[in-house]
């Protein structure tokens, strides 16, 4: 998805999954305000505590949170509990704004 975003190859890709933490991108285009891009890892493949920590802490800082799921195997529980996370953490605490999930 980054490089799709960028046009060119921004974040290495491999058939296992590479990003470690959150990685941030400054997407810039001509005619368009800039956008900080933040990569998380993955969290279906690795124990889900560790990423919703990094990732709803950077989730709860972003406008707007693009989550990419697996087109041949959509609608996964751990897909579900990342949503239900995102709207925990919103519920839990009030200083927090419900950014646009796409």
């Amino acid at each position: 998805m980054i490089n799709a975003l960028f046009g060119i190859l921004k974040a290495e890709t491999d058939v296992i999954p590479t990003t470690e933490g959150v990685i941030p991108y400054l997407l810039e285009r001509q005619g368009l305000e800039s956008a900080i891009i933040l990569d998380c890892e993955g969290y279906g493949h690795k124990e889900n505590g560790k990423f919703f920590s990094k990732g709803l802490e950077a989730a709860m800082r972003c406008d707007m949170i693009l989550l990419v799921i697996s087109a041949v195997n959509a609608a996964r529980e751990i897909d579900q509990q990342m949503l239900q996370a995102i709207n925990e953490a919103i519920r839990l605490n009030p200083r927090n704004k419900m950014p646009l999930l796409l």
